[in-house]
């Protein structure tokens, strides 16, 4: 008698957690206002490979007339926008300055999430070169999730992204947003040394209808980026 009572306690505590679930509402703010003065929330700034128990790896979200932009997504960035408020499927574009694993490690979550909420919108993924590489790999691991979607004969999750490699000098507009890309000195190259980079570290200035934001990501000294971010009268 007792083991039935305790069967059917659990299995009424499922149904309520099944029915809590599917009646859930995202707990998310409405969509940035286009009036509302330009922001850089800092999200992350735990960089390296060790986990830390109260700082996320470095991300950043920028709102820009009305938009929403992720400034690199390192583990936890999801987390952490939650916690700021903001919508994973308002994001419109991701911003990365380096593949390293800090930098990137919630990109699958960015894309996965927003697939699974049903985000109609393309996601585009800015970095430098190797970022069409990494957004090919992140789509095929994200491909049996997407298959599956709710389990369903015939249905699975759609998602639509794209990828976009940047390099010094080059210059992207997005709506009212003007974004300058520099590229930094967080790769060493050895005096004298003429190979093809293995990797490239990116900064990026975002010109906004109210202020100027420059972000170096990682860096040592660089002129670049100096150049970067005093030089006010371009806009």
């Amino acid at each position: 008698m007792r083991h039935s009572c305790l069967l059917r306690f659990f299995l009424g505590a499922a149904c309520l957690a099944t029915v809590g679930l599917a009646g859930a509402q995202p707990r998310f703010e409405p969509e940035p206002d286009a009036t509302r003065a330009t922001e850089f929330i800092v999200l992350g700034t735990a960089s390296g490979p060790n986990s830390e128990p109260d700082r996320a790896q470095p991300a950043n979200a920028l709102l820009a007339g009305g938009r929403l932009y992720l400034v690199d997504a390192g583990d936890g960035a999801v987390a952490q926008m939650a916690k700021a408020g903001l919508r994973i499927g308002g994001v419109d574009a991701v911003f990365l300055s380096h593949l390293h694993f800090d930098h990137i490690g919630g990109m699958l979550a960015v894309i996965g999430l927003r697939a699974q909420l049903g985000t109609p919108s393309t996601l585009t993924i800015y970095g430098p070169p190797g970022t069409q590489a990494l957004v090919d790999g992140l789509l095929a691991a994200a491909a049996p999730a997407l298959r599956a979607g709710w389990g369903f004969p015939g249905q699975a999750w759609d998602t639509d992204v794209a990828a976009v490699e940047l390099r010094d000098g080059d210059s992207v507009t997005l709506d009212a947003l003007v974004v300058t890309v520099a590229e930094n000195t967080h790769f060493v190259v050895p005096a004298g040394d003429t190979s093809p980079r293995s990797a490239v570290s990116l900064s990026y200035r975002f010109d906004a209808a109210d202020r100027s934001i420059v972000y170096a990501g990682d860096t040592g000294p660089s002129d670049a980026l100096v150049e970067l971010a005093v030089d006010l009268g371009r806009y």
